[in-house]
């Protein structure tokens, strides 16, 4: 029967990016966290020091938790371009990271179809450059083990932002993740994004078995609002899942109905202390725990 097992339920590390990584892994190993993300561009910019790398690897077997995936994003993984930024172009920078996966257990790696791109900018050049340098990148993760998943997107133009990412729609994202028959390419759904975007459950019933990572995180939808400091109107509010007005019972039954066997990664913004941000994830988790 679909569902019929517990769900494995993780947290992000940008839940204490003010914080040292390790630090953050150690707390939340401490409450039964298991599974982290690592949300760190630290992972590929620092892939030459072994340093970082190896109080990374002892943190992890220290702890006990499992690194699950490592969400990278920025103009230096971009796919988009073949520009070099530094000495290595983007598909450079994120074939050193799968270099690096093999020695934390293979986490998938996520990434965005690209980095933002300026509305005057030549979209379907951008479009084919991605899928060419996505279709190198799958074969590389191919013959390393390893398993790349391409994040949904929103349109942030209707959020007043002169620019985009490429598969801020549901066609365009299609055609993205469809250019790569490969079974190491899979699709990342993030559940703040495609609230957004539109009917949420919908785009989770067409990821199907194709699904192999979840971001979850509430926001209001398309309400207009503006957060301090923010140029833009925001509507990635990355919340607690039932801090905003998305259908959490319709997303976990429809969850549940797919048969998804992967890990629940909350990747959400929670003021407090470190221990406080952790006990309003463990809430938020056994919430959703509630509605399986």
């Amino acid at each position: 029967m679909p569902g019929n097992f517990d769900l494995k339920f993780g947290v992000s590390s940008c839940l204490w990016a003010d914080h040292d990584l390790c630090e953050g892994i150690a707390a939340a190993a401490r409450f039964g966290i298991k599974y982290i993300e690592l949300s760190s561009d630290s992972f590929a910019a620092d892939a030459g020091d072994e340093e970082y790398l190896s109080g990374l690897e002892a943190a992890v077997h220290r702890n006990a938790v499992r690194l699950v995936q490592v969400h990278i994003g920025g103009d230096a993984f971009d796919l988009s371009t073949d520009e070099q930024i530094g000495s290595r172009t983007p598909l450079e920078n994120l074939k050193a990271c799968v270099r690096l996966l093999p020695r934390f257990d293979n986490p998938i790696l996520v990434i965005h179809a690209s980095d933002v791109i300026m509305l005057t900018d030549d979209r379907k050049r951008r479009l084919d450059t991605c899928k060419r340098n996505l279709a190198a990148l799958v074969e590389f993760c191919a013959g390393h083990g390893a398993m790349v998943a391409v994040e949904n997107v929103f349109d942030m133009t209707g959020c007043g932002c002169p620019a985009f990412l490429l598969g801020d729609n549901e066609a365009e994202y299609r055609e993205i993740v469809n250019s790569v028959d490969s079974q190491h390419l899979g699709v990342h759904l993030d559940s703040g994004h495609a609230y957004i975007s539109g009917d949420l459950v919908e785009m989770l019933e067409a990821a199907g078995d194709r699904l192999c990572s979840l971001h979850l995180s509430d926001n209001h939808g398309k309400t207009q609002r503006k957060l301090p400091g923010a140029k833009y109107l925001h509507w990635d509010e990355h919340l607690l899942p039932g801090e905003g007005d998305t259908d959490w019972r319709g997303f976990m039954q429809a969850l549940r109905a797919i048969d998804y066997r992967g890990v629940v990664t909350l990747e959400v913004n929670v003021p407090g202390t470190l221990d406080q941000r952790i006990h309003a994830v463990l809430k938020a988790m056994e919430m959703l725990r509630g509605l399986w």
